[in-house]
């Protein structure tokens, strides 16, 4: 312990591993109880069955655990990255996007990082040859396992980066490790964060919180490397996370209120923004997907990163607190830019990249942060994105992100007995807006909140942002979580500090003691409360897709060797099948680009509004092969249903989504699959399609009549080779199902690959 003492680094290092280490084991905990659940639902391997506390170590699971949506997307380039391949120039089982290279689609740090990962893991530690059994659902279950621990190791790291934060930040030691248990702990920080999902802005949570500490680092003890660190976070950031470009922007509008309500301006603070400036605009030049989405003209460039580097280089000389005297230097050069950017810069193109948060934002604030049941009063774009991860908070969703006491049953009707707000009100949200709001009474609190606010005002500034932001869409509750940690840990720093000076009166000794030993409870009971919840809590893995039937799916395709063949469905079950069994897809869950956004939109239309010959037209425009139906489509229209996005409150009989429903046997260009007996659950969610081609019903009835032609003159052998073709190319053809049951005697049953 001495030796602690005297080496404080070396204690911080421990205490930062500790924090790192106690976060992944309560991820890995998560993730083994839910492998566990989800062998059951698949039932491919058998379980792996631990203890409770075996949870917290990490094991390899045999059983399939699928990435699903886009997740499933970026699982599929990462396996081609690990397998050496790289990702391509044109990704041809992309359908309608060929001339788009799939790294300027969508932006891929991520999948390096996995691919890179998995292929250096390998030169230390081979993995054992999978057996047909692994392989039934997919190539390499040992890189599924791989890709879930790293990130799972790398998401930890943002809580020992919250650790050193508020040491930097001259939070007191036992507070700062707190806060890193916490965020350790915390189902906020743990929901999405398991390795189930592959997740851009999960992957940047280490990234935006090492951000966080070079930045305060620079300012407070500046060096040289420190500097090139800081840089190298940014690009990596911007290079990772689209979401970036948001995020720094409202940082630097604080910065220039902060500025504006006489914040100093230090040579550090200077040549940080600099650097961070530099890094922004060189990410934007290099990396392929901001080129493609127009960085270089987005507001953060042209407007607000020089208007900041004006404000720090020019406005030096106010130095003087005066509102009056720095407002003209703040706001002239924003609004002149502002000017240039909306006449001069701003395109169409740059316009429709970002035009569907608008219509999204526009609408939450129109009708309330409510999603009308009317799905006529939004429009396509907002119906879409008003959707699960971007939904808006309801208090069941609030209380399950940030728990109230009242969520533990055991306690639950004592606590209503008591105050009904106490059992309800989400606890740590409550506890940091309560003390904030406390804070001036005690007027020694006040003194040390107020002279501690040059600290903490940023931090408690976000919480405050990110609160309401969260109201608004749900998957803020990452960020939220972030800043609400950093910022309940620097307000209760200043209450101890308020409290031991306080203490040093001799007649309010005992009362101090109490109120000190009150804040740590109030903390231990946060702390117990959010790792009760995160270990009873479930993912609800399935509710994304029917895991049983899709699986089955997938084996199913993957077992009929139709790899490159394009399937139409939904981006659910879409990419999924060109992750694991190498179909083609033209619908992806990638909305950035209007190319990608407007076809998924008249898949959609077509299928509730159009007509067969409608829907069969834009099928064979994007070259596919196979229509899966998802029996979900005539469900009941809520508010997140395809029938809500595709504002279908009443369907025609003659749609195509209720001809393939209850009369498959009438439709002309599509002819429905059966599954072998094996794969028949697969029929309980999904029906599979074949699409007919024009050019292949004209060669069909051409190989028809050379096959009536043939058998008329008893070429029997000839004929047989006639009706096979003529129907694998037109099996909808009812001529050529009669060829077929002249010559074999048989109905013909149509297969992914060819015949039954």
């Amino acid at each position: 312990m001495n030796f602690l003492k005297t080496h404080p680094r070396t204690l911080n290092l421990i205490l930062f591993l500790v924090c790192c280490l106690a976060a992944f084991a309560m991820r890995t905990h998560n993730y083994n109880r839910e492998a566990e659940a989800v062998a059951g639902i698949i039932g491919d391997a058998r379980p792996v069955k631990q203890s409770f506390f075996g949870k917290f170590l990490p094991v390899t699971h045999k059983n399939f655990m699928p990435f699903t949506i886009e997740s499933a997307m970026m699982f599929g380039y990462t396996q081609d990255i690990a397998a050496g391949k790289g990702v391509p120039a044109s990704d041809k089982n992309l359908h309608g996007l060929e001339d788009i290279p799939p790294y300027s689609q969508m932006i891929m740090a991520l999948e390096w990082f996995l691919g890179w990962g998995y292929r250096a893991k390998s030169l230390i530690f081979k993995d054992p040859a999978p057996t047909p059994q692994e392989k039934r659902f997919q190539d390499n279950v040992y890189l599924a396992q791989w890709a879930s621990f790293q990130l799972r190791a790398w998401i930890s790291l943002s809580s020992g980066f919250i650790f050193l934060l508020l040491l930097t930040l001259r939070c007191r030691r036992s507070l700062a490790l707190a806060g890193g248990l916490l965020h350790a702990v915390a189902i906020a920080a743990i929901a999405r964060s398991t390795g189930q999902d592959i997740i851009r802005g999960n992957f940047a949570l280490p990234l935006v919180t090492a951000f966080l500490l070079l930045l305060y680092s620079c300012c407070t003890r500046p060096a040289k490397w420190k500097y090139l660190l800081l840089g190298l976070v940014v690009f990596g950031l911007f290079s990772s996370w689209d979401l970036s470009l948001g995020f720094l922007s409202a940082i630097v509008i604080f910065e220039l209120f902060r500025y504006l309500l006489s914040g100093k301006i230090s040579t550090c603070r200077r040549n940080c923004w600099i650097i961070i400036s530099a890094s922004v605009v060189l990410s934007s030049i290099l990396i392929p997907f901001n080129r493609t989405y127009d960085l270089i003209m987005s507001p953060l460039i042209v407007i607000l990163l020089p208007s900041l580097l004006f404000t720090f280089i020019f406005g030096g000389k106010y130095k003087k607190p005066g509102f009056r005297r720095r407002l003209p230097a703040t706001l002239l050069l924003p609004c002149l830019l502002l000017l240039l950017w909306n006449f001069c810069v701003k395109t169409p193109r740059y316009v429709s990249h970002y035009s569907h948060f608008g219509d999204l934002t526009a609408a939450k604030l129109k009708f309330n942060n409510i999603k009308p049941r009317d799905p006529d009063l939004l429009t396509y774009d907002a119906r879409m994105m008003w959707t699960p991860a971007m939904h808006s908070a309801n208090w069941k969703i609030l209380v399950t992100y940030f728990p109230s006491l009242g969520v533990i049953p055991g306690i639950r009707t004592p606590l209503k007995m008591l105050n009904t707000a106490i059992a309800f009100l989400p606890f740590s949200l409550t506890l940091f807006y309560l003390l904030l709001l406390l804070a001036p009474f005690p007027p020694v609190i006040y003194r040390f909140v107020r002279r501690g606010m040059p600290r903490s005002f940023f931090f408690f500034t976000f919480t405050g942002v990110f609160t309401i932001g969260f109201l608004y869409i749900v998957r803020y509750h990452e960020f939220l979580i972030i800043f609400l940690i950093l910022s309940l840990m620097l307000l209760c720093d200043d209450y101890l500090r308020g409290l031991v000076f306080w203490s040093k009166q001799l007649t309010k000794r005992t009362v101090c003691l109490i109120a000190r030993g009150t804040v740590w409870t109030l903390l231990v009971i946060l702390f117990l409360l959010e790792s009760v919840v995160s270990l009873a809590g479930r993912r609800r893995y399935s509710s994304d897709v029917h895991l049983r039937e899709t699986a089955l799916l997938i084996e199913w395709f993957r077992k009929s060797r139709v790899e490159g063949k394009c399937v139409i469905t939904d981006f659910t079950v879409g990419p999924m099948l060109k992750c694991y069994a190498g179909s083609a897809i033209a619908l992806q869950p990638q909305f950035g680009l209007e190319r990608i956004r407007r076809p998924t939109q008249l898949y959609l239309n077509l299928i509730y509004h159009g007509t067969e010959l409608q829907l069969a037209k834009f099928c064979n425009d994007l070259n596919a092969d196979f229509f899966i139906f998802n029996e979900g489509y005539l469900g009941p229209m809520h508010i997140y249903s395809e029938r809500y996005i595709a504002a279908a409150k009443t369907i025609r009989g003659d749609s195509p989504v209720n001809l393939m429903k209850y009369h498959s046997n009438k439709l002309s260009w599509f002819y429905k699959i059966e599954p072998p007996p094996r794969f028949l659950p697969v029929s309980a969610v999904y029906s599979v399609f074949r699409v007919i081609k024009p050019e292949d019903r004209m060669t069909s009835m051409k190989l028809y009549v050379a096959g009536e032609r043939a058998l008329m003159d008893g070429k029997k052998h000839l004929a047989a080779r006639y009706a096979r073709a003529a129907f694998l190319l037109d099996p909808a053809s009812e001529q050529a199902r009669i060829l077929y049951f002249k010559v074999y005697g048989d109905v013909p049953k149509l297969s992914l690959n060819g015949l039954h």
